[in-house]
């Protein structure tokens, strides 16, 4: 997921279930729609930016993480 995305809408990649890792690239976590990432495996892999592990542990992405 580029810098560029500052927001990931509802259900985006809901039942993905081939889905096996996730890059964010953006230090600030992009705002996520509900159910963004619901039904993805459960052994998923999310990857951020080295530094940024606080800001996704306070956002929306707590859950995702």
């Amino acid at each position: 997921i580029p810098n560029s995305v500052t927001e990931i809408g509802m259900r985006a990649f809901s039942d993905c279930s081939s889905l096996q890792t996730i890059i964010c690239k953006s230090t600030t976590p992009p705002i996520l729609g509900d159910m963004a990432f619901l039904g993805i495996p459960s052994n998923a892999t999310i990857i951020i930016p080295e530094g940024s592990e606080e800001a996704y542990a306070n956002s929306d992405w707590r859950k995702a993480l």
